[in-house]
């Protein structure tokens, strides 16, 4: 089990680059930390290594991290290859600075090297090798030792998208069963799609601190930081609105006159919500559209410009909000539904929603 109580990366210079985490992981469980670029995600990592100076307490198994360093491995995105060495001996290094036996050490990467698919690649010199196979070089390490967690820096970074989705396709299977084996997997990315596809738990950082944490359906269904959904979902929408309670009817007003009845929603507010909110959805959340009491005529948009999906078409509207449609639509509803509706503080960023029980 790894535990995070209070932790705190602390650079050099004094700066944090995100607040104290306080967090569990089970033994098996895989992590993925997420956010945009210099959101402090190596650094994230780093400090569960105990490769950086933090504050706070990492616990693996019950004892400090820093002190159980044979017990972590962890790949940074820049590999620390050696150009001029063999692949062999770049996959071998974690061993023989450990003192490890010559032929243990070489049987290790030869494994290791198979696991990865680069056997035919370990005569090389790693600079005479593709990016992609640098990058598979540099990933076997992870499996050259039996080690209880698993730290990967942005496995794909770098790469070409083709690349990257190959050694991506490869590595996620087997970081999911090293899970499996009871090993905790912790990696980070800036890729939505690799950080949703294998996790049981998402960090997302951002703005100097951790913007959200929890599941992938957690933070997908109810985002508590505005952040977070932008960064997971690059077409949620957000609009600025003003909330207001007028005879019993609660009201959403947007600044080009639509205003939209959302008093079905008035038990999942928190108590004392700001004025001034950030109105947040999903193209394509499910339910019945958000009844309007004024500008109807203003949330039927003109299509822009249709972009295919995995999920399907995402349409972008005139005004830049985002609707899930046909792409032979030619206007679309950017009404959000009760459903898929979270409200955030134009000062925090954060949820002025009630947490579900």
């Amino acid at each position: 089990m790894l535990e995070l109580i209070g932790a705190s990366a602390v650079h050099p210079y004094g700066a944090r680059p995100f607040g104290a985490v306080d967090m569990t992981l089970p033994s098996g469980s895989v992590l993925a930390v997420t956010g945009p670029e210099a959101s402090g995600k190596t650094t994230f990592l780093k400090m569960i290594a105990g490769a950086v100076e933090f504050e706070g307490k990492v616990l693996l198994g019950g004892t400090p991290v820093r002190g159980r360093r044979d017990g972590v491995v962890m790949v940074f995105d820049d590999g620390a290859v050696f150009p001029l060495r063999s692949a062999l001996y770049n996959i071998s290094y974690p061993l023989l600075i450990r003192g490890a036996d010559k032929t243990e050490a070489r049987e290790a990467a030869e494994r290791a090297a198979e696991i990865m698919d680069i056997t035919a690649c370990l005569p090389f010199r790693a600079g005479a090798l593709s990016p992609e196979e640098r990058r598979r070089m540099s990933l076997a390490r992870l499996f050259v030792r039996d080690a209880e967690l698993l730290l990967a820096d942005e496995p794909c970074r770098g790469l070409s998208r083709e690349s990257a989705e190959r050694v991506w396709a490869h590595l996620a299977p087997l970081l999911a069963a090293k899970a499996k084996e009871g090993k905790t997997v912790i990696y980070s990315t800036s890729d939505r799609r690799e950080a949703l596809s294998i996790a049981d738990r998402v960090v997302v950082l951002g703005a100097g601190r951790v913007t959200g944490e929890g599941t992938p359906e957690e933070l997908l269904s109810s985002p508590r930081d505005i952040r977070a959904a932008e960064c997971l979902a690059p077409h949620y929408n957000r609009a600025k609105c003003t909330l207001s309670d007028e005879n019993g009817v609660l009201k959403l007003d947007f600044a080009d006159g639509l205003v939209l009845d959302i008093s079905s929603l008035r038990d999942r507010i928190a108590e004392g919500a700001p004025r001034e909110v950030y109105a947040g959805w999903y193209p394509d959340g499910g339910g019945e559209k958000l009844p309007a009491l004024s500008g109807e005529e203003s949330y039927m948009r003109p299509v822009v410009f249709a972009e295919r999906t995995d999920a399907g078409a995402i349409l972008t509207l005139e005004g830049g909000f985002r609707a899930a449609r046909s792409r032979e639509a030619k206007t679309a509803d950017m009404r959000p539904t009760g459903n898929g509706l979270t409200l955030f503080s134009t000062a925090s960023g954060r949820s002025v929603m009630k947490e579900k029980a």
